[in-house]
């Protein structure tokens, strides 16, 4: 009787057959993670770039801001410096760029910046103002664009989204009157 070595062709188109069955399950799946990592990963960008502009100011003991180019649109990406003169950039004499953030990346993605209220448990977005920029004072308290200290029980909140299909990976993200910055997921309907 002859002994043989390796896999007969059946053996191997069986195994072949099963594993791509196993594969076809699995990858549903794996691009799910992929999506939801890749969504934690932006909003903990968000998140640095106003808890880097809060220390800067703490640090520093002057007015650090964090703009969105084009007038509000910060999916385009955003920008962390000290801005002396409130005119949204970083080129005047006296101020510095601290640190530029990149694009979001992915297609669908949306963040926009708004004002909000509370009221007991309630908070009331204002959904027609569009926030351009935050700026955090030497005592890492959140200031209005025009650098006016925003009133207790308001903020900011940033809201992202990765389109209309993925809401339950939409982030809010707020940064109440003292500076503070916390995420919490998306409602969805």
């Amino acid at each position: 009787m002859r002994s043989s070595r390796g896999f007969t062709l059946i053996e191997l188109l069986t195994t072949i057959t099963v594993l791509a069955i196993v594969m076809s399950f699995a990858a549903p799946g794996f691009t799910e993670l992929i999506r939801s990592n890749r969504a934690q990963s932006q909003n903990s960008a968000i998140a640095a770039a106003f808890n880097l502009a809060r220390s800067e100011a703490v640090k520093r003991g002057r007015v650090v801001s964090v703009v969105a180019p084009a007038a509000g649109t910060w999916a385009l990406g955003w920008t962390v410096g000290v801005d002396g003169n409130n005119d949204n950039d970083f080129a005047d004499t006296g101020e510095l760029l601290i640190r530029a953030f990149p694009a979001l990346t992915g297609s669908g993605l949306a963040l926009v910046g708004k004002s909000y209220t509370t009221s007991g448990t309630t908070i009331s977005r204002n959904s027609s103002a569009n926030v351009a920029v935050i700026r955090f004072d030497a005592q890492g308290r959140a200031l209005a664009s025009d650098g006016a200290r925003i009133a207790g029980g308001a903020g900011r909140v940033f809201e992202f989204s990765m389109g209309s299909n993925y809401c339950s990976l939409g982030r809010d993200i707020f940064v109440n009157h003292l500076g503070r910055v916390s995420i919490q997921r998306k409602v969805c309907q």
